[in-house]
């Protein structure tokens, strides 16, 4: 019989904690460690906001330091010249997003990996609607028609 639950117990002098099954008869453990954040996020409500709240603004400030490596000082579309950031979005130039889309890289996931990878070349900032407009019209931004 088998207990779930989080349970602590010592290995190599270290308290450490642990989440899933606990067998009732010989107290073995299978689960993993959890680290002192996800211990605080599970446990405490204001720690978890606090902590979404500090991964919203690093997400932002990673966005904006791509669209502004990507499209100069002031982010904006490279076809209509867009400037709300609500708007802007990483355009595959040569088409192959959905190479990576394939492989988890996209939204936030994208943002890290173009920094990690020291802003490549074949990536641009568009609006919503010309990366849009542009997958509908084979390549080709309606602007541009």
């Amino acid at each position: 019989m088998f207990v779930y639950g989080e349970f602590s117990a010592e290995r190599n002098g270290k308290s450490v904690t642990y989440a899933k099954w606990k067998c009732k008869k010989c107290g073995n453990l299978d689960a993993k460690k959890l680290n002192w954040n996800q211990r605080k996020y599970r446990e405490n409500k204001e720690h978890r906001e606090l902590w979404k709240t500090k991964r919203r603004i690093r997400e932002l400030e990673n966005k904006i330091i791509v669209f502004k490596k990507y499209s100069g000082e002031v982010p904006k579309c490279a076809c209509c010249g867009e400037s709300n950031m609500k708007f802007l979005t990483i355009d595959h130039m040569i088409g192959k997003g959905i190479d990576q889309r394939k492989e988890g890289i996209y939204g936030v996931t994208l943002i890290t990996w173009l920094i990690k990878n020291d802003f490549p070349p074949g990536f641009q900032v568009l609006c919503f609607n010309c990366n849009c407009g542009k997958n509908v019209n084979h390549g080709v931004c309606p602007h541009k028609d």
